[in-house]
């Protein structure tokens, strides 16, 4: 079983933005914030999944990037959500390429 997953960021308010926006139509909420992390889950304890402040974080395109998939049924307003804050989409640029 896996107990959480993290990130490693630059830049931990504007992924905070992101993630706050991206993760709240699947039921995610911050339950811990800090100035090095951010933690994000359901209830009141359990957090799923870690986002913090990285010197040399995994680039977000190319070989070793993190690769982050959603339940469809909130996914399109979680999909809406990163592709306004920035983020990218392999169906949003296969339809692109149509």
């Amino acid at each position: 079983m896996i107990a959480h997953i993290s990130i490693g960021v630059r830049d931990i308010d504007r992924s905070k933005r992101f993630y706050d926006a991206v993760l709240e139509p699947l039921g995610y909420k911050c339950l811990r914030a800090a100035k090095s992390l951010v933690g994000y889950g359901y209830g009141r304890d359990s957090i799923a999944f870690w986002v913090f402040r990285a010197e040399h974080p995994v680039p977000a395109l190319g070989p070793s990037s993190r690769d982050i998939a959603v339940d469809p049924q909130g996914g399109q307003r979680s999909l809406r959500s990163s592709l306004d804050l920035g983020g990218w989409s392999r169906q949003s640029a296969h339809a692109r390429h149509r």
